[in-house]
């Protein structure tokens, strides 16, 4: 396993030697430069489609696959490493992988003079990319129980190219189903993470020796009426049955 006291050289410049630094650097930066775009066309009039629809889906689709995905990336980047003990991209490799998702994010603006299909095609490069990033470690390691937070980056890959299906009107209802896929495979992520982590810091954080079970029957129904929620609501579209299903 890697010993983070005893921090091996990474040389002068160092910011492609964890996957957080430009990621989690990249996120911040994007989040300032999108409300500057968001505010310039809603205060300024500024005439601009990005993907050629209009700027509410593409605030929401950066939201989701631009945003959310950096801070997702650089965790997962960082966080694979410290499981399994293998190194995951660094160097060349890292910073041309955080350059395609810069490049999805900035080639929107030229649709003009670029097809969406060569966009559709360098934005969801980034997500096989990452996934095979993550998912090789995993492998190599034998850490089948992470093999779910991988797939997850897989899913996301399977609905950003679901939007753009849309987008280009293959699917009529791709954009729709796309974005709210993304969405709650995103906090499909977040709740993966915290089933893990917040029984740990309860059991470190508190004065008496208590030991947290994990209940199989509990985190196996969860994700099942997770998913069913998600059917009613991006697929049946029955606000009462998700709203019961929201509820569980």
């Amino acid at each position: 396993m890697i010993n983070i006291d005893d921090p091996q050289p990474v040389g002068r410049f160092a910011l492609f030697y964890l996957g957080f630094r430009p990621f989690f650097f990249g996120a911040a930066l994007f989040s300032v430069m999108a409300m500057l775009v968001w505010m310039g066309i809603h205060i300024f009039g500024w005439d601009t489609q990005p993907y050629g629809v209009s700027p509410v889906t593409w605030h929401a689709h950066e939201m989701v696959f631009g945003y959310s995905v950096a801070v997702i990336a650089g965790f997962l980047l960082t966080a694979v490493k410290n499981w399994t003990g293998i190194q995951t991209p660094h160097g060349v490799p890292l910073m041309l992988l955080f350059l395609l998702w810069l490049s999805g994010r900035v080639l929107p603006f030229f649709t003009g003079e670029l097809t969406i299909v060569f966009v559709a095609a360098i934005d969801n490069l980034f997500f096989l990319f990452l996934f095979l990033a993550i998912v090789t470690p995993i492998v190599r390691a034998k850490q089948w129980k992470n093999i779910g937070i991988a797939s997850k980056v897989l899913l996301m890959l399977a609905s950003n190219i679901v939007f753009y299906l849309g987008v280009i009107g293959v699917l009529d209802s791709g954009v729709n189903w796309g974005l709210y896929t993304g969405l709650y495979l995103v906090l499909a992520l977040v709740l993966t993470m915290g089933r893990r982590v917040i029984p740990f810091f309860i059991e470190r954080g508190v004065d008496e020796t208590v030991q947290l079970k994990n209940r199989k029957w509990l985190d196996i129904s969860s994700l099942v009426a997770f998913v069913l929620f998600w059917i009613a609501d991006v697929f049946i579209v029955n606000q009462e049955l998700v709203a019961v299903l929201a509820g569980i």
